[in-house]
């Protein structure tokens, strides 16, 4: 016999994107193009995977999209996009 309590239905999860601000010595940051979509310059990044935090995702995404490999330094900033309704968080690289 068991105590165990019925399971629950998972809570819906908000996607979280991270992205990266990579400034060189002259100032300039570094943008990369879509190849979907609008077909945007934007900053590197994407959405988290499972089980991965936002800290996580930024160098990962940068990686993916641009063959580097960086280190992040701070949190430069915290976004909301309401159309999507997802966070941003954007790290200084």
């Amino acid at each position: 016999m068991s105590d165990l309590l019925p399971a629950e239905p998972a809570a819906a999860i908000n996607p979280v994107g991270a992205s990266a601000v990579i400034v060189d010595h002259r100032g300039q940051v570094l943008l990369v193009k879509h190849t979907y979509g609008r077909h945007t310059w934007e900053l590197p990044g994407g959405h988290t995977d499972p089980d991965e935090s936002a800290a996580q995702t930024a160098p990962r995404e940068v990686h993916e999209e641009t063959g580097l490999r960086v280190q992040i330094e701070r949190l430069a900033g915290i976004y909301y996009e309401p159309e999507v309704d997802m966070h941003h968080f954007v790290r200084r690289a």
